[in-house]
């Protein structure tokens, strides 16, 4: 795997932190604390809440670009050196993601937005993407099954499993 190019980076679950941002939301939205994680750490599975009360949040917060921008970012979330482009798939415009990148002072680059459950493998061809790094092991397969591309799974909870299975690392540092 080459990590001397410039990376491709997905920003849920990469850089910006989805889970404690979920999980608060349905907190203040009155989620009984039974079916609530007591952290984004604890989120060892897709779903950090139960179907019913994950719907609910969702609607609350798909189409709300002031939600998406007050994200936080992960504290391990720094990138040193140049970005080739970030790739994502959530379900508001790429002009929000960028907004956030820029607010926490991620490096400029296009943002490629999907949308939800969409596959990220054409994206990433367009960009030119040589190293893509993702929390979800099915993106990271899919950008190595391009042509002079590799994937990256980025330790999360919920990504265990895929240690061994796909090029990891625990860290964005690991690739500077």
């Amino acid at each position: 795997m080459d990590t001397d190019g410039p990376l491709t980076l997905d920003i849920d679950g990469v850089l910006a932190n989805f889970v404690a941002g979920v999980l608060d939301t349905a907190r203040r939205m009155g989620v009984p604390g039974e079916k609530l994680l007591p952290h984004w750490t604890h989120w060892d599975s897709w779903s950090p809440i139960d179907d019913t009360a994950f719907e609910m949040v969702w609607t609350s917060i798909e189409n709300d670009p002031s939600w998406w921008l007050d994200l936080d970012p992960y504290e391990d979330a720094y990138v040193e050196g140049p970005v080739n482009a970030y790739v994502t798939s959530r379900p508001i415009g790429s002009p929000v993601s960028k907004h956030w990148l820029q607010k926490h002072g991620f490096p400029p680059a296009p943002v490629h937005t999907v949308g939800p459950g969409n596959s990220k493998k054409e994206a990433l061809r367009a960009c030119g993407a040589s190293l893509f790094v993702d929390d979800r092991p099915k993106n990271a397969r899919a950008a190595g099954e391009l042509p002079d591309a590799d994937g990256v799974v980025l330790a999360r909870p919920w990504n265990r499993g895929a240690r061994g299975e796909l090029p990891y690392v625990e860290t964005l540092s690991e690739l500077s």
